[in-house]
């Protein structure tokens, strides 16, 4: 599912980047190109949701202020390669960045990957959803 919305997200929301977390971007040359899931990342957001988070999959390849790129090609480049790779997730979140418990990034809680591992393991340890 795709959101363009200002509308405030679920609560226990859990708020993904695409690059360097989910795919690792860095062995593409351009935004069209797939590189491998990082290890780890399956595991970690089904038990994510198996804890009861709202998986939101963010990403500034779906930003307007990107001059040139195709912003509904790209959030379908995301969706398209979460489908195929069977990774867990409830929504794509296409505008401003929604509020949430955690955010996970490769540049902020810093997913660190070599070719065969990942410290996605304790990145979950440390997410708690709120208690309704």
């Amino acid at each position: 599912m795709l959101r363009f919305s200002s509308e405030k997200p679920p609560e226990n929301a859990v708020v993904v980047d695409f690059d360097n977390t989910i795919m690792n971007y860095e062995v593409t040359e351009d935004l069209t190109e797939e590189g491998p899931l990082v290890p780890g990342v399956k595991e970690a957001l089904q038990q994510l949701k198996d804890k009861g988070c709202y998986i939101i999959v963010s990403s500034s390849r779906t930003a307007s202020y990107w001059p040139g790129q195709n912003r509904d090609g790209q959030w379908k480049f995301i969706e398209n390669y979460l489908t195929k790779n069977e990774v867990t997730f409830d929504e794509i979140w296409a505008s401003d960045k929604p509020v949430a418990i955690a955010y996970i990034d490769d540049r902020a809680h810093k997913v660190e990957f070599a070719e065969d591992r990942s410290n996605w393991a304790e990145i979950v340890d440390k997410i708690e959803p709120k208690e309704e």
